[in-house]
């Protein structure tokens, strides 16, 4: 699987979620009940009713079920639940079925089917608007490819809640994607990907998070000769990209590269900041004053950092023998990332 492949599912869901994405916000949280409370049986979808409402099937067929999910206090409100997965699916949302949607929208006039028991009049949420417009879904892909060289897996989660679904202080759109690759030689690579939006009572998004890391390890003397007849040491390559603003990013700050460039933000500012780093080892290009020509650590990393709002150029740092990150600031961007764990073992080799 090439990278241009991977992306392309990705890149389909994310334009997918963003569109979905654009409804308005209300003050009150959803979905009416907590989502994965079905499973699947070759197709057949199950799903209880939770205490405090009452349930109707509107429409069923293999991998489908559509249902009206009423409250049952007093004045209380109807959502149209759809649930999709595959036509012979089995197992459960969270058992790592292939695919499944879950999404609820709320119902105008009363509950579907049994007449208009409910106020008809919509809420209406804190900014002024109806409530009715919104949605919660949830969306899970997990699949996995063996082939004669190589383990694929990739798994994707998107959680929406917008109009009246929206939960305060949490994400309108909260996005995880996750590809795993290991070679039957050793090779791995890891990239996550996380995307977060909030969008206002207008559907224009008001903050956004980016995450972006990846990780490339490999056994040296997969693409490169090697004197020393072991294979247990490796290379390691790492990515990562961040970037925060908006709501989002909701306080001042300040963040310098070790040669002293330096931004400052303003909450509602955007910034960013992306490290790139590399270690390898090598027996043929390097020799310390002290030893044989041998098996030697090469290290290079790169960093920058910007604020995307100021007319300030961007802040780049480069340096051989350190692979970084060299400096974070988890407030902001989130956990630091790093290089993975790899051995290096002794100098070997001949003058």
């Amino acid at each position: 699987m090439n990278c241009e492949n991977k992306m392309r599912p990705a890149l389909m869901m994310i334009n997918v979620a963003s569109f979905l994405a654009l409804a308005p916000i209300a003050a009150v949280a959803g979905p009416p009940v907590p989502f994965n409370g079905w499973s699947a049986s070759n197709g057949t979808i199950a799903a209880s009713c939770p205490t405090g409402f009452s349930c109707e099937v509107v429409g069923t067929s293999p991998g489908f079920l559509q249902r009206s999910v009423s409250s049952t206090a007093p004045g209380g409100l109807s959502y149209v639940q759809t649930i999709v997965a595959g036509s012979t699916a089995s197992g459960t949302p969270l058992a790592g079925l292939p695919f499944s949607d879950e999404g609820f929208v709320r119902a105008a006039g009363g509950r579907l089917g049994t007449g208009s028991d409910i106020p008809t009049a919509p809420q209406t949420g804190g900014q002024g608007q109806t409530s009715l417009t919104g949605i919660a879904d949830r969306q899970a892909i997990k699949l996995q490819n063996i082939t004669s060289n190589a383990t694929q897996n990739f798994e994707y989660a998107a959680m929406i809640k917008t109009g009246w679904a929206a939960d305060a202080g949490q994400p309108n759109v909260d996005i995880t994607q996750i590809i795993k690759e290991t070679s039957n030689t050793g090779k791995t690579f890891d990239a996550v990907t996380l995307i977060q939006s909030n969008n206002n009572s207008d559907g224009l998004q008001t903050g956004t998070r980016l995450n972006y890391d990846t990780v490339f390890v490999q056994p040296t003397r997969i693409d490169q000769s090697s004197e020393d007849s072991r294979n247990s040491y490796k290379e390691s390559q790492a990515v990562s990209i961040r970037q925060v603003g908006g709501d989002m990013l909701s306080a001042a700050g300040s963040a310098s590269l070790p040669d002293g460039q330096n931004i400052t933000w303003q909450p509602g500012d955007t910034v960013t900041t992306m490290w790139g780093g590399q270690r390898m080892t090598s027996t043929d290009e390097c020799k310390w004053e002290s030893r044989p020509r041998g098996r030697c650590d090469l290290a290079q990393g790169f960093q920058s950092i910007d604020n995307l709002n100021d007319a300030k150029e961007i802040g780049r740092y480069f340096v051989f023998g350190n692979a970084g990150p060299f400096a974070w600031w988890e407030n902001p961007f989130g956990p630091r990332p790093g290089m993975p764990a790899v051995s290096f073992g002794p100098s070997r080799g001949k003058d």
